[in-house]
């Protein structure tokens, strides 16, 4: 979380996005998105119909939601404000320094998107659901904290950032579920894993609840 404070409020609302920083895109304007969100609705299918999957009913119905109306939530990562963000921070893409803090490596989805969308991404599924569970809540404040921290002037209250992460929980399933439908990106331990950590979370938080409520 200090990691991502410090990374998302150098570059909180930054005047560079006008200039050399400029390439780093929304997603919705990421080369191949379009397809990309073509493949995750598939995805959505494939997953919701093998019965051997036992997902809970939750999952089901954020499945349902987002195919229905995934354009309208897409537009939330163009809403601000908006910062730099890695794109794929699960725990295989970090590593720790000899000062004990966290890096983060390979950075080739990065983009321009709201800031809890990165915190989402890495709670939901590359936590310990137990260890989610006792200390999202205290992880989230801990962020926001840094965020001022680091010089961002009116951060998210806790309630925005709050929504934000339980909207944001479907990417963040959506990137796990896809190495289900799609074998060998990751290792089948890490995708068994992750995808029921996710699991758990979007029936914890609600999801389909969540979106409905960003959408009225």
């Amino acid at each position: 979380m200090d990691t991502f404070a410090a990374l998302h409020g150098q570059h909180w609302e930054s005047p560079r996005f006008g200039t050399d920083l400029s390439w780093v895109t929304p997603l919705s304007h990421r080369v191949g998105f379009k397809a990309l969100a073509w493949q995750f609705r598939k995805m959505r299918v494939s997953l919701t119909e093998r019965s051997d999957l036992s997902l809970p009913v939750e999952v089901h119905r954020m499945c349902e939601f987002v195919n229905q109306h995934d354009a309208d939530l897409y537009r939330r990562w163009d809403q601000g404000p908006l910062t730099l963000i890695h794109g794929d921070t699960h725990l295989g893409n970090t590593f720790e320094t000899t000062d004990g803090r966290a890096g983060l490596l390979d950075w080739q989805l990065v983009h321009r998107a709201p800031s809890m969308r990165e915190v989402a991404y890495t709670l939901v599924w590359s936590v310990p659901t137990e260890l989610r569970r006792e200390h999202e809540s205290h992880l989230i404040s801990r962020y926001l904290e840094g965020l001022a921290a680091s010089g961002v002037a009116k951060p998210p209250t806790y309630q925005e950032a709050w929504a934000d992460y339980r909207f944001f929980a479907f990417d963040a399933w959506d990137s796990i579920a896809f190495g289900v439908a799609w074998p060998g990106m990751q290792s089948e331990e890490t995708v068994t894993e992750g995808f029921r950590r996710a699991n758990a979370a979007v029936a914890d938080l609600k999801v389909a609840d969540a979106l409905r409520d960003y959408l009225h």
